[in-house]
């Protein structure tokens, strides 16, 4: 009889602890055993093991507590706390500007803050932040991101459905496939609250070419 997936959850549980403080010829049995009784290939049943989360506590009949269906986190090969420290600073000194952006100049910002001494980075680390990719740029600096992110941070809303809500009436249907047609919005920078003075932008937008300006 086939195990359901809370049956075989309970068994990686218990298996995982038992497989994890074994020694290398007993680690063989066990793993046979876990094998035969979920149905798991032996190289994906070696992994869940060796991957399973330690915090996991197990009491009489079988009852488990803890983190049971999750696997522990580990960093990848390449990241350590000085590849994130760096990051971090000269992400502060682009002035916080997504992956993409900073991916292609980020080679010369760190040449050019070592030349002026203003970073001092191991051959390791400087090595690490010229492979980076723009993904794992953003992952990194999630937890700074959202220190820093402000939500609403405008107080109009998309034009097409208010467009699509208010009954408008004109000399002729509009055509958005031919120059002429424009959208004008007037945006409100104060981070939700209308209250007191701050930054607004008055915005055209061409509907044909998208060219936009401010």
């Amino acid at each position: 009889m086939r195990l359901t997936m809370k049956e075989r959850k309970k068994a990686m549980a218990i298996e995982a602890v038992r497989y994890q403080n074994a020694r290398n010829k007993k680690k063989g049995m066990i793993l046979h055993e876990f094998t035969e009784l979920t149905g798991y290939g032996r190289k994906y049943a070696v992994h869940v093991l060796r991957r399973h989360t330690r915090n996991v506590t197990i009491i009489t009949n079988c009852v488990i507590q803890g983190e049971v269906g999750r696997m522990a986190k580990t960093k990848k090969p390449w990241v350590c706390d000085a590849v994130e420290d760096a990051l971090e600073k000269i992400w502060y000194v682009m002035d916080c500007v997504f992956g993409k952006r900073l991916d292609p100049v980020l080679r010369k910002i760190v040449t050019r803050r070592e030349l002026f001494r203003e970073i001092k980075l191991s051959g390791e680390v400087r090595d690490k932040l010229f492979k980076i990719s723009p993904a794992p740029i953003d992952r990194l600096l999630a937890s700074e991101w959202n220190k820093h992110h402000l939500k609403g941070g405008a107080n109009t809303k998309p034009g097409t459905p208010i467009k699509n809500q208010i009954p408008t009436r004109t000399f002729s249907d509009l055509n958005e496939q031919k120059p002429g047609l424009a959208e004008i919005d007037l945006v409100g920078h104060g981070a939700g609250n209308s209250q007191g003075e701050f930054v607004r932008t008055l915005g055209i937008t061409n509907v044909c070419s998208t060219r936009s300006e401010t």
